[in-house]
Order: structure tokens, then C-alpha cells, then sequence
């Protein structure tokens, strides 16, 4: 009776699979049907091929890290469910032997950039999958790669892995950058970092300094130091992806590279105001997304406390490093927010018509603490000795900008006479 039971639990759990894997892969598209099938671990390799080889041992692996198989591409779906009948007998075994805990057999795989593929074993991986179990023991034996593979790798963007393989190949970025750092959907995207990361900014860095890099290594913590990382945090800050529907943050971004450089003379356009203009563009030309775009930015900022508005400002503005003897203060939600603001719209913009060329992060930010940040903070130190003043000091500094700050930058009142006026 009870073996009755198992197996007939056994068979409509087979028909559950076959049913989802036929549905996984029914399309009128030959090359849709093949897109859904298990990937092989021969195609991706065709794409990337692996360094060395090294045998790891049986050890427990995550069932969700198994994306494929090394050979039988025909026989599984893209999640593992059976796709033919004649698989019925021996899966049901061995899905019977798995619920009754009867199966000690590790299977055989292959470690490959982060994922697991099959050698031996792909019924029981199937099983495995269907029972919602978190782990299988694995003989594992392990291919290197330098990074890992993009992640819902399938038939259809095996390109993305190509260019990913051609841009590290090219750059040797991943020994350098963590890989976590780069958020990439589109193929061409990992093309369009090589060029920008290998002429444009190369050229940028040759003029800022009068020098080639000395290695790839210097010149991609450059890069990643004084444009991509602001980059990127100012596309998340701003949620930018609701404008950019199966695009993410690093995709975007090679969309504001573009932008910046279908001008003529790039380095005359100030980081914040290639941002602004690019945020305009595409709010223009996406007048359905924009307001939800608009609303996400909104609702975001309003849970953002003050530890996240100073990690904010001081990764763009650079200042703990640029800056040795500054000193982060204890304030309340929006001084930093206030800083930044102050920082990147409106001192760059003063700094480029002083300079006659947008600044360098490192030229704006030193001098918006020698001449605005730090005799503010320094006047205001005496007169709390003094107790001449009752208030803390991000509000004291918010509140003197607010009166004197236009009129200090402008040249209508020297910033000695300005804070003789505030503080007496």
C-alpha cells in the first residue's frame, strides 16, 4: 500500500515536471524553444574557455546555483524539468529513492565561474529541484575562470558572457575592481567600457596629469575613483533605471559616456551638469516613466538617514582622502544632503568660470573646504568658546550659506566680512 503510494506520488510529480518543462520550451520560434532548454557547459566554454582545472572533493553545493548540464541540452529544460516521456521510469526512481532519504551518491559536476553544470547526476539534480531542496552532495571538480558568469546566463545572451570574457582579457579589470561593482544586461555594454575605459579616459588622464598611466591598474582605479563610482551612485540616488527599462546602472551609464562625448569639447561640460542635461533628455523623450522615475527618487530619499547621506557625500566629493584634517560631525537628516548639493551645483559651476574648464574632483573639493567649509567651521569653533553663538554647527552652517554664501562666491562681500557679520 505505502509503495503503492510513493509511486504514485512519484509519477505525478514526474508529470508536474514534464507538463512545466514542455511548457517552458513550447514556442513557434525554433530558436526560442532551443533558448529555453538546459544550457551545456560546451557552449558557454566556446564563449570563455577555463585557465586550469583542479579536483575539489565531495562537498555540499546551493541546488540553485546548478544552471546546467554538460551534455544533455535535449533532455531538460531551462530549470531542470524533464522533457520527454521515456525519462518517466528512471526519474520517478530516483525521485522515490530522494524522498525516502535512500540515495547517498553524490553526484559529479563542474565548478565554473560561480555555477554548478552536471556531469553525471541530472536526474537526482532534477528531483532535487522539484522537492525545493536547498543542497546535493557533489564530486566537484573545478574550472577557473577570473570572474564569474553573468548571472540567468541561458542560451539567448551567451554574448553577454563573450564580451564580458573579451573586455577582462582587454583590461585585466577584474584583478583590479571588484566585479560586484559593475551592473551590465547588454552586451555592447562591456565593448563600450573598453573604449571609454582604454581612449577616453586614458586621454583624460594623460591631460589631467601630463603623463600616460604608469599601468592599467592606476588607470583603472582612476577611472573608477573619479567618474564611474560618482556615476553610478548619482544613477541609484536618482533611479534612473525606471527611465531605462532591461537596463542596469553600469548600462546607463555607458549612455551618459555617449552623451559626454558627442560634444566637442567634453572637458568644458562640468560632471553635474552632464548629469542634469542628461536626466532632462530622457525625462523628455520617456513621458510615461519619468513621473514613476520621479515618484521612486522621492520616496527613496525619504528613508535615507544621516549615516547614508554622509557615506553618500563623501564617497562623491572624495573628502576623507583629498581632505586629511576633516572631521565628520554628528547632524541631523539633510546637512549632508545640504553639502552636496552645495558642493556639486553650485561650487563646481562657480570653480568652472574661475578655471575656464570644468574642475577635477580633487581641485573642487579642497578648494570648497579652504574657502568655504573650513573658515565657517573655524570662526564658528571661537565663538562657541566664546558662547557667542547657541546653535550647533550644521545649523549654523545651513543657516550662514543660506544668507551669505551667493553673495561670498560672487565677490559682493568678502568671506571675513561675511562671517564678522553672522557670529557678531
Amino acid at each position: 500500500m505505502y509503495e503503492d503510494y510513493q509511486r504514485n506520488q512519484a509519477e505525478a510529480a514526474f508529470e508536474k515536471a514534464h507538463t512545466r518543462g514542455r511548457r517552458q520550451i513550447f514556442s513557434l520560434s525554433p530558436r526560442k524553444r532551443r533558448h529555453n532548454r538546459i544550457l551545456t557547459l560546451s557552449a558557454v566554454l566556446e564563449h570563455a574557455s577555463y585557465q586550469s582545472e583542479s579536483y575539489l572533493g565531495v562537498r555540499e553545493i546551493p541546488v540553485r546555483w546548478i544552471i546546467g548540464t554538460e551534455n544533455r541540452s535535449s533532455d531538460y529544460s531551462k530549470d531542470f524539468y524533464p522533457l520527454h516521456k521515456r525519462m518517466k521510469r528512471n526519474w520517478c526512481t530516483i525521485y522515490r529513492m530522494m524522498s525516502e532519504g535512500k540515495i547517498f551518491d553524490p553526484i559529479r559536476g563542474i565548478k565554473y565561474g560561480g555555477y554548478y553544470f552536471v556531469r553525471d547526476g541530472n536526474h537526482r539534480v532534477s528531483a532535487a529541484k522539484l522537492q525545493h531542496r536547498e543542497y546535493i552532495a557533489a564530486e566537484v571538480v573545478h574550472y577557473s575562470l577570473p570572474f564569474s558568469l553573468p548571472r540567468n546566463l541561458h542560451w539567448g545572451n551567451l554574448k553577454l558572457l563573450e564580451e564580458k570574457n573579451r573586455f577582462h582579457q582587454h583590461t585585466h579589470v577584474f584583478e583590479v575592481l571588484p566585479e560586484n561593482e559593475f551592473y551590465v544586461r547588454c552586451p555592447h555594454t562591456w565593448r563600450w567600457l573598453t573604449t571609454e575605459i582604454c581612449e577616453y579616459n586614458r586621454a583624460w588622464f594623460i591631460r589631467k596629469f601630463n603623463r600616460p598611466p604608469e599601468s592599467m591598474e592606476e588607470q583603472l582605479q582612476s577611472w573608477y575613483k573619479n567618474l564611474y563610482q560618482n556615476a553610478v551612485a548619482y544613477i541609484r540616488k536618482n533611479s534612473l533605471t525606471y527611465l531605462f527599462p532591461g537596463k542596469l546602472e553600469t548600462d546607463i551609464f555607458i549612455e551618459m559616456i555617449k552623451l559626454w562625448n558627442s560634444f566637442d569639447n567634453p572637458d568644458s561640460l562640468w560632471l553635474g551638469e552632464l548629469y542634469e542635461l542628461f536626466i532632462k533628455r530622457h525625462q523628455r523623450f520617456r513621458l510615461i516613466r519619468a513621473p514613476f522615475q520621479r515618484i521612486h527618487k522621492e520616496v527613496k530619499s525619504l528613508f535615507l538617514g544621516a549615516e547614508d547621506e554622509y557615506r553618500r557625500f563623501a564617497e562623491i566629493s572624495q573628502i576623507e582622502e583629498l581632505v586629511p584634517e576633516f572631521t565628520p560631525i554628528r547632524a541631523s537628516k539633510k546637512f549632508y544632503s545640504f553639502l552636496h548639493s552645495q558642493l556639486i551645483h553650485s561650487y563646481a559651476p562657480h570653480l568652472k568660470a574661475f578655471y575656464g574648464r570644468a574642475p577635477y574632483i580633487q581641485e573642487l573639493t579642497v578648494d570648497w573646504y579652504n574657502n568655504i567649509y573650513s573658515p565657517v567651521l573655524k570662526t564658528y569653533m571661537k565663538a562657541a568658546e566664546q558662547s557667542a553663538t547657541n546653535l550647533d554647527f550644521p545649523h549654523a552652517y545651513m543657516r550662514f550659506c543660506k544668507r551669505y554664501y551667493k553673495q561670498v562666491i560672487s565677490g559682493e562681500i568678502t568671506m571675513d566680512g561675511a562671517l564678522r557679520a553672522f557670529f557678531n
